[in-house]
């Protein structure tokens, strides 16, 4: 049995039960515990002064957000405080979302390389899996929202 990673978008134990038919209807109970959020409490900046701050998006407190001035070029940026080897961030939107918006990492803050982008971003729960690589720093950079508002993360989280 093989199961997605993508199915497991919340940082919180699992439990997964399996059942065989025809044989006596075992079953077998396998706890899954995810990857910490490497972002939860980290430093975060931010392109512009936001509306509402930055910290918000990795407290861990899925009714706080950050809140950014209302224009398309945008980013947040996590400190992860050392480098790992990460792939996958989740972001989870407030209704002002970003609907084209790469995402960036770098391991001293200078040279950045995309691991991922999109154009079709249409908000809530955006699981972006990606091949490993090194990073410290993680960048979402909106270029363009789906409102006239802001981008608006309640969550930034990042995972090996």
């Amino acid at each position: 049995m093989t199961l997605n990673a993508a199915l497991f978008t919340e940082a919180r134990p699992y439990e997964v039960k399996v059942r065989s038919t025809g044989y006596d209807d075992d079953t077998v109970v396998q706890a899954i515990i995810p990857a910490a959020n490497l972002a939860l409490n980290k430093q975060v900046t931010t392109s512009e002064t936001p509306l509402q701050s930055a910290q918000f998006a990795v407290d861990g407190n899925k009714s706080t957000r950050w809140e950014s001035p209302f224009s398309d070029s945008q980013w947040i940026c996590v400190d992860l405080g050392q480098s790992y080897k990460i792939g996958r961030v989740l972001l989870n939107w407030e209704n002002a979302s970003a609907k084209a918006y790469t995402i960036e990492v770098s391991t001293n803050g200078e040279n950045w390389t995309t691991v991922s982008s999109t154009t079709y971003g249409d908000g809530g729960k955006d699981n972006i899996l990606f091949s490993p690589v090194d990073a410290r720093y993680v960048k979402v950079a909106g270029t363009q929202r789906n409102t006239q508002y802001g981008y608006s993360l309640f969550e930034l989280e990042v995972y090996e």
